[in-house]
């Protein structure tokens, strides 16, 4: 009879066993919060040997970079600037050493595919408005064929009769005075920050002031031609300056480019 209870007293905690759910434990992401202390090894930098209280830090293994780590952990691997902004012990960003800590900044990111959605909504709305209005929609199968190109419409001279603001532009690149002009994914420094309302993530036009447009029949002056020189995205900002990445160049950009 004891036997018997033993055995019923086994099968019921192994049953309750069965039944309790197994949890998985949480993925290794590599990040860590502070506080901590940094195990001494060599490196070339005199890197922190602490980390404060409830900041996120990573440690460096053998292959790592500034590009992927914030292709990894902030989303865009142009945002490796953020990352190196949190940790001026590294002079040269190109060079990194296993078992050094980088702080990992704290920000949030705008998604490149942000604008999509809002700008897909606004389209239905604009083709139901028409709809409404009678005007013949596109059926089945058939396509529209656009009148100019999304790019060249993006980058189109334009006038305007008044100066335009101008107080946000382009102060120089990273490559210093050994590059005067810019394109595509050049680094730029821009005179503006934080106390503008400059924020990481910002898409800004920049523009080229050219020459004063006159009357063909009076000579009066009726407007001043822009240039559109392409676009930038900011991808670091200090309190007084920010920087940023050429996305797309309609044209050689150059510093006193202004941004709006």
């Amino acid at each position: 009879m004891g036997l018997l209870c033993g055995f019923a007293a086994l099968s019921l905690v192994l049953s309750h066993a069965e039944a309790q759910p197994q949890t998985a434990p949480p993925p290794d992401t590599g990040l860590k919060v502070g506080p901590a202390s940094i195990p001494r090894h060599w490196s070339r930098y005199r890197y922190p040997e602490t980390i404060p209280d409830g900041a996120t830090y990573y440690i460096i293994v053998r292959g790592d970079t500034l590009w992927d780590l914030a292709g990894k952990y902030l989303g865009n691997p142009y945002l490796w600037p953020q990352i190196w902004d949190q940790n001026r012990y590294i002079t040269d960003a190109h060079w990194i050493y296993p078992g050094d800590p980088l702080i990992m900044p704290k920000i949030a990111l705008v998604s490149e595919r942000a604008g999509e959605a809002a700008a897909g909504a606004a389209g239905g709305e604009a083709a139901a408005g028409a709809a409404g209005q009678g005007i013949a929609l596109p059926g089945p199968g058939e396509q529209l064929i656009p009148a100019i190109e999304e790019m060249a419409l993006q980058c189109a001279d334009y006038v305007v009769s008044d100066p335009e603001d101008d107080s946000l532009y382009v102060l120089g690149s990273e490559q210093g005075a050994t590059k005067i002009a810019y394109s595509e994914r050049d680094i730029l420094y821009l005179s503006k920050g934080s106390n503008a309302g400059v924020k990481a993530g910002d898409v800004y036009l920049a523009h080229h002031p050219s020459y004063d447009v006159k009357h063909p029949n009076t000579g009066h002056t009726i407007g001043h031609k822009v240039e559109t020189t392409g676009w930038v995205r900011v991808i670091l900002v200090q309190e007084n300056s920010s920087t940023a990445i050429i996305e797309r160049s309609c044209q050689d950009m150059h510093a006193g480019d202004y941004l709006t």
